[in-house]
Formats: C-alpha cells, sequence, structure tokens
C-alpha cells in the first residue's frame, strides 16, 4: 500500500490496504493509511472519519492527530487543523513535520514572523527538513530579505533538486523583482516535477495576468481550484480575473467564496468594490471600499474607489476628499488625480485641478483624455498657445477632440480682430464638457 500511494496509485493503494485489514482487522497504522489514501484522493470527509477511527482507539496518536489536521486543512478549516497540529507537538515537542504545517498554516493566515518560528522550531529538531526550509525561504521572501531567501534555497536544492515547492518559491522570488518570464520558467518546473501543484498553477497564472494573456490567467487560476476547491488566494485570483473580463457576477461569486473559506484582505473588498461600481452599485461598492480601508488605511485604490462611488452618488464634496487621499497615499496614481482634477473642475477649482492634470499627463504622456482636459483648463485660462499645443497631442493620439472647441481655440490663438470680424459665429465654448468620468 506503501509503495502504491508513492505512485500516485489509490486505488491499489486501496486495496492492499483492504487485504491488510483482512488480515489484521485491528491494525491501527493500515487505518491511518487508509485515511491518507482518501485524503490524497480529495475524500476529505472519508480521509476524517477513518482518522476518528483511529484517534478512539489510540487517542494520544500525534501521527493520526496530524494527518487529521491536514484533512481540515485542505477542507478550508484552519483553526480546527491548528488545533490538531498544536495537539501533535504537546504529545512530541520534536515532531518537525506538525511545527512546519503550524508554520505554514501561520504563514497563510499572514502571520510571518510566527511561521518563521515555528519553521525554525521544525528545522531544529530535524536540520535537514528540505520542506521547512523552503518554507523559510517564503518567509524570508516575504520579508523581502531575497538574500537570506535565496540563502535557503541553496541549500534546498543542494539536499533534494526533485521537490517542486522550491521552484515555486524561486520563481516567487523573481516575480516579485519584476522578472516575469524567469518567475513562469520556475512554475513550470515544478509543474513538470508535479502536475498536481496548484500553487504553481495560481502562480502561473498571475504570471499570464501581469503579460496581458487573461484568458491564459483565467484557465490556470481556473485548473488551481480544481486541484484545490479550498485554495483561497486562487478562488481570489480567479475572481480577479473573471472581473476584469467583464464577467462580474461570476468573479464576485469566486470572490465571496474565497472570503467566506477565511482569506480576509484588504485587496478582496477593493476587487469587490470595483465590481459593484462597474454594476451602478455605488452604496455596495462604497461599504466595500470602507471596508478595505478599516483592514489597510494606506490602501490607495480604495479610497479612489470610494470617490468613484461617491460621484456616483452625488456626495461631491466627500468624492474629492476621497481622491485627496487616494493621491496623498499614491501620488503617482494617474486615476486618481484625474478624477480628483475633474471633480474641482465642476467646483470651479480650475487651477488646482489643472496642477493634478498636468501631472496626471507627466505619468501617462500617451493618454489623449488628460491632454484634451488639460487643453480646455488652459483655454479657459487664457493660455491658448498652451491649450493649441495640448489640443494637437490629444488629436495625434486618437482622442476625437470637439470640432467646436479647435474652432473657437484657433479663433482665439488668432486674436481679437479676427474674434471680432467672426463675431456672427456661435463658439463651442458655451458648450464645453470635460472627459471627467472617473477611472
Amino acid at each position: 500500500a506503501q509503495i502504491h500511494l508513492e505512485e500516485k496509485d489509490y486505488d491499489q493503494a486501496l486495496e492492499a490496504c483492504r487485504a491488510a485489514l483482512e488480515l489484521n482487522p485491528d491494525n491501527l497504522e493500515t487505518k491511518d493509511l487508509v485515511g491518507i489514501i482518501r485524503r490524497r484522493q480529495g475524500r476529505i470527509e472519508e480521509a476524517i472519519a477513518a482518522y476518528e477511527g483511529v484517534l478512539k482507539e489510540r487517542p494520544h496518536s500525534p501521527r493520526s492527530l496530524f494527518n487529521m489536521g491536514i484533512a481540515y486543512a485542505r477542507k478550508g478549516e484552519a483553526d480546527k487543523a491548528m488545533e490538531l497540529y498544536r495537539r501533535a507537538v504537546e504529545l512530541k515537542p520534536n515532531f518537525a513535520e506538525a511545527w512546519n504545517n503550524i508554520g505554514d498554516l501561520r504563514l497563510r493566515a499572514g502571520r510571518v514572523e510566527e511561521a518563521e518560528a515555528a519553521f525554525l522550531e521544525a528545522l531544529a529538531f530535524n536540520e535537514a527538513f528540505v520542506l521547512a526550509r523552503s518554507n523559510l525561504a517564503e518567509v524570508y521572501l516575504r520579508k523581502k530579505d531575497y538574500a537570506g531567501a535565496e540563502a535557503q534555497l541553496a541549500a534546498v536544492f543542494r539536499d533534494d533538486p526533485g521537490l517542486p515547492g522550491p521552484y515555486n518559491i524561486r520563481g516567487n522570488l523573481f516575480y516579485q523583482q519584476g522578472r516575469i518570464a524567469e518567475a513562469a520558467a520556475e512554475y513550470r518546473k515544478a509543474l513538470e516535477i508535479d502536475p498536481g501543484y496548484e500553487k504553481a498553477y495560481f502562480n502561473l497564472g498571475q504570471c499570464r495576468y501581469e503579460e496581458g494573456d487573461l484568458a491564459g490567467a483565467l484557465a490556470l487560476f481556473a485548473k488551481a481550484v480544481e486541484m484545490a476547491p479550498h485554495m483561497v488566494e486562487a478562488r481570489a485570483g480567479l475572481g480577479y480575473a473573471l472581473i476584469k473580463a467583464g464577467r462580474i457576477d461570476e468573479g464576485v461569486a469566486e470572490i465571496s467564496q474565497a472570503r467566506e473559506l477565511g482569506l480576509v484582505t484588504a485587496k478582496i473588498h477593493v476587487n469587490l468594490s470595483y465590481a459593484f461600481l462597474m454594476k451602478g452599485r455605488p452604496d455596495a461598492a462604497a461599504e466595500e471600499a470602507l471596508r478595505a480601508i478599516e483592514l489597510d488605511p494606506g490602501q490607495g485604490t480604495a479610497h479612489n474607489n470610494l470617490g468613484i462611488a461617491y460621484t456616483q452618488k452625488g456626495m461631491t464634496r466627500e468624492a474629492v476628499e476621497a481622491f485627496g487621499k487616494a493621491v496623498e497615499l499614491d501620488p503617482d496614481s494617474k486615476d486618481a488625480r484625474s478624477n480628483l482634477a475633474g471633480l474641482l473642475m465642476l467646483l470651479g477649482e480650475r487651477r488646482e485641478a489643472l496642477g493634478h492634470y498636468l501631472k496626471a499627463v507627466e505619468l501617462d504622456p500617451k493618454d489623449g483624455v488628460l491632454h484634451n482636459n488639460v487643453a480646455v483648463i488652459y483655454y479657459q485660462e487664457g493660455a491658448y498657445d498652451e491649450a493649441w499645443a495640448h489640443a494637437r497631442k490629444a488629436l495625434d493620439l486618437g482622442f476625437r477632440v470637439d470640432p467646436g472647441f479647435l474652432e473657437a481655440l484657433e479663433k482665439k490663438r488668432k486674436g481679437p480682430g479676427y474674434l471680432a470680424r467672426q463675431s456672427s459665429n456661435r463658439t463651442a465654448t458655451e458648450n464645453l464638457t470635460l472627459n471627467d468620468a472617473p477611472a
């Protein structure tokens, strides 16, 4: 049964266990092995039942408590899994595998320092435990200690180059450094070793998303969810990609599922707020943005989304405040600056609006809408040459500038004499509008 399990031939492994139990129906090791097989088959409830049967007869078995903890972790019940792992290390303090899994749960919960302590505990009892060392590399990566992460990975590759996890983590290292193609190559190596490695599917999906391959990202996120239905990061990633693809309701459903499974991050609420904005539900969008801000007050995108929701609700002053906070937190956010500038224009604060529009243009010189809006403000300020330069730039970038505005601007640039001779012609300035819809 053990050999078949290693070969991932679960049906044969289970058949061997049944044969063993016919010879010795009371053999608890065999019953425990049945639980492992069921768990790996994804039949979690049957696995838990098998472990419970063992623990009923042997309640102080660290190994059975540990195995049942893995099953509950796969089920998405992190608190129950943690309780079982803790009971295992209380009974067997040098249980390195249990310490490693405690660290893994802590890391998933974002408790990085506590995770590091657990992984170090595992390595103190088993210095050659490559999985704990690989996870420790992930901790250093989270702390942006790239040298520390690389040192741990080098030790792992030296001792056991056949594990998929270290390639996945090295991919994460490259991903954080913006080396997307190299990261993707590492994730593919992980999948060559283990075609069922859900984390690598998820991470490769992130690479595809970064590269603009939305269809590829969707397929990979979906594959990760298929392999591990309780992997909250994969469900959230799938949700974000679905929203990006315009499949709003499906995206919201996936993100909501991730939240129900225990993923609590500001990013979830930010993306839900965006989805509700797309659905024309500003009240729900504002609520989600405020939840994101509560979790992470420094989340500039949440403040920007809140400003958009307030704009849609007609709460102009509140929107200005929200956009202003977004700009304060992220001065290089083109969207927040242009959104703020648009509202300032509506309030008659042209000079301040111009400053934000000019900064937005500096951030994205190829945005024709921004050049058009700058041209309008310069026109209203009497700076006709500057207005003309930005209007021409908008045209060059493919934006359709109002022909009436161009005519009026041309008349102003030719001077009062020309304008007086053409006084019977109506100019477009009476109906000037800014393209100020929040991004």
